[in-house]
């Protein structure tokens, strides 16, 4: 990352909360080491509880450069490591385990002499970090050992405990092997109320649900700079922030997700309990639209799902238009051979039910009041070809309407049924729609549906 990609990235972090910032390895590079500079000569830049935390091998040129790279800082954590395990040894440095103990100890004394105990270094708090690396794959009693010369060198105290970091070496021990390493060394390692014991698994293998004290309500706002300054995209799946973390799929998790939501809905005191969402997508800053993508495995729940979200319908559409209209959109999702945005699933609702607009097989139809609790209706209609003037009365436009069919058509018995839901348009007005199902001799239905301010015109 250049010095402007590490700045916003460090703003990133103070935002989200870490009090504890790994900010260099300031011996790398000159850019590595001017960052940490701006940093520390920038007049509130960094708040009074952050600790600044640089990096360093332990060899003394190096921790000497660290050094000087963090002097004038509030607070700062000299990180030091050192491999430990017999494979580094044998295979890169062709040490004994004695041999990097004491090169350990010599490092630590050597950084202890030029912070803590310079008196130039007053107005700086320093502490200290020591990983023994690749300890998951160490003799977790040298590493104990390696540790306690470590501390004794450094001389923490119970008001300033050093850090003993150990790393998870890039998951070469599964997740109940690491856990039973760390539980040994923990009960190992002496004076305990003077050391503050750290893990470092490399990718968390394990550690989900430690709740880590961090704002990550905005994830898509750090999701969005951690790609633009260290160029590297995150995968769709990756667990949190990826862009297809929370969607389903599939039609019974559709299904079980939306009827989850419908009940949380009803319920006085909802509580989060959503199958294959085992998080509020919102909490990390995710949408709802997000969870459910509609394609030709879908079923009514995932449909539904989405009508409900893209046309804030109330409550629940009737089950038998969330199959009937599923069917419809499988087969638009199959023809395309692709999944359906929910603009898309909710025009072809509004099309296909001539919600917001007359269906042309009605050429007109009206209803006027014959009584104080009778309806009359007149209705032109076209079907298989021919035009039909019908009319007919009863209690109410249902019963007029179905009246009028039976009157004017030969084998026309309707049965209606008739459903009101309210619709929240873009500009926040509430309109009622009206949806009837009609179902004829032979048992088969068909859905209409209707969109009015007034409840007569609707029906």
């Amino acid at each position: 990352m250049t010095i402007s990609q590490k700045w916003k990235y460090f703003e990133m972090l103070v935002r989200m909360g870490f009090k504890e910032i790994d900010i260099s390895f300031p011996s790398a590079s000159d850019t590595e080491f001017d960052f940490t500079r701006k940093i520390v000569e920038t007049p509130e830049m960094v708040p009074d509880d952050v600790w600044l935390q640089v990096l360093s091998p332990c060899r003394k040129e190096h921790i000497r450069r660290t050094v000087d790279s963090v002097s004038g800082a509030k607070n700062a954590i000299l990180s030091l490591y050192i491999a430990a395990s017999d494979n580094f040894l044998e295979t890169i440095f062709g040490l004994s385990q004695q041999q990097v103990l004491e090169q350990a100890v010599e490092s630590v004394a050597y950084a202890r002499s030029i912070t803590k105990d310079d008196p130039r270094q007053k107005n700086t708090r320093w502490n200290l970090m020591f990983s023994p690396e690749a300890f998951s794959d160490t003799d977790p009693e040298y590493s104990v050992r390696l540790c306690e010369a470590v501390k004794e060198a450094w001389g923490p105290t119970v008001e300033d405990p050093m850090i003993l970091n150990l790393p998870a070496t890039v998951e070469m021990a599964s997740p109940n092997v690491f856990a039973d390493q760390v539980e040994i060394f923990c009960r190992s390692i002496t004076d305990k109320d003077k050391v503050i014991v750290s893990l470092h698994p490399h990718n968390d293998r394990g550690c989900a649900g430690i709740d880590p004290g961090i704002d990550l309500s905005n994830l898509k706002s750090i999701k969005a700079v951690f790609e633009e300054c260290t160029q590297m995209k995150i995968p769709a799946r990756m667990p949190y922030s990826g862009d297809a973390v929370f969607i389903a799929y599939s039609g019974s998790h559709q299904d079980a997700i939306n009827k989850a939501f419908n009940r949380m809905k009803k319920s006085q005191q909802p509580r989060w309990k959503v199958p294959y969402l085992a998080i509020d997508p919102k909490d990390i800053g995710a949408t709802y639209e997000s969870v459910i993508r509609v394609n030709s495995q879908s079923g009514k729940g995932g449909v539904a799902w989405t009508l409900s979200r893209h046309l804030q319908i109330d409550i629940d559409l009737p089950k038998g238009l969330q199959l009937a209209f599923s069917k419809t959109v499988k087969s638009l999702s199959e023809s395309l051979a692709r999944t359906l945005s929910p603009s898309e699933i909710s025009d072809l609702f509004l099309q296909t039910y001539h919600v917001l607009s007359k269906d042309p097989r009605i050429c007109s139809a009206g209803a006027v009041s014959t009584s104080a609790a009778g309806k009359k209706v007149d209705a032109t209609v076209f079907i298989s070809g021919e035009i039909h003037r019908l009319s007919g009365s009863g209690r109410d436009v249902l019963e007029a309407a179905e009246n009028a069919i039976a009157n004017g058509i030969e084998g026309g018995g309707m049965r209606f049924e008739l459903h009101h839901r309210t619709l929240v348009a873009g500009n926040g007005a509430i309109r009622g729609v009206a949806i009837v199902e009609a179902v004829d001799a032979t048992g088969k239905s068909s859905w209409g549906a209707n969109m009015s301010d007034n409840l007569d015109e609707r029906d």
